[in-house]
């Protein structure tokens, strides 16, 4: 914004600028205009830094193609400093969270579904979702100290397959099947029986099979007859 001499007021000097620039005024002294300080009748452009003692009210604000919402609009806004320059992100409400406006604050809370709201059950139940929302029983527990699960009678339709060993909780005490329950067929190397009485190991030979005792550490061979077809 130019003015010529024409324009001087008492005490001041003539103005020296181009077009759209702004002059400053210092003690009363024409300072030149700067091409980093310009109006073009719309825009107010500075380039570089901006010192504010007070505060700075905007219905909006555009830097650099990013754009801030509403700086009053509250929860739904909020600053961040990015390498010295200030730039502003919105907050979008998701799905189950509600975003709340306090006095100095952004309260984020989830409004239920999807494991939302406080645990079900006791301490050390596991969670599962109960109708949009969490639940827990004492029949299905996790004891982190000895990272055992206790599960109640469970179903598995599909084939269960293990990486590690199956064991139980206490020796000579647990079946595997049961008299009406039983197992088709069992798959196995050696098999390997003991109890309070005896201890025994029956392993495959290319002709016969070989029990071993493993008390003595003697070996039998098992009396395999040929059935008559």
């Amino acid at each position: 914004m130019g003015f010529g001499s024409r324009y001087n007021l008492p005490g001041m000097r003539s103005i020296s600028a181009s077009a759209d620039e702004i002059s400053i005024f210092v003690n009363k002294k024409v300072v030149k205009g700067s091409e980093d300080l310009t109006f073009d009748g719309t825009d107010l452009v500075v380039t570089g830094n901006i010192f504010v003692e007070g505060s700075i009210s905007a219905s909006s604000h555009t830097s650099d193609g990013t754009t801030a919402i509403n700086l009053g609009s509250g929860a739904g806004t909020f600053a961040q400093k990015v390498n010295s320059e200030l730039q502003f992100r919105s907050l979008v409400e998701g799905s189950n969270i509600t975003i709340t406006e306090g006095t100095n604050t952004i309260e984020i809370t989830s409004t239920g579904g999807g494991g939302a709201g406080n645990p079900g059950g006791n301490n050390t139940t596991i969670q599962y979702n109960d109708n949009s929302s969490f639940n827990g029983s004492d029949l299905f527990i996790f004891n982190e100290s000895t990272n055992i699960v206790t599960a109640p009678d469970t179903t598995i339709s599909g084939t269960l397959t293990v990486s590690r060993n199956i064991l139980p909780l206490t020796s000579s005490q647990y079946n595997l099947g049961s008299p009406t329950q039983r197992f088709a067929n069992v798959y196995t190397g050696d098999l390997h029986l003991r109890n309070e009485r005896g201890n025994w190991t029956i392993y495959e030979e290319p002709d016969m099979l070989v029990v071993v005792n493993n008390i003595t550490g003697k070996k039998y061979k098992m009396n395999l007859i040929p059935l008559e077809d």
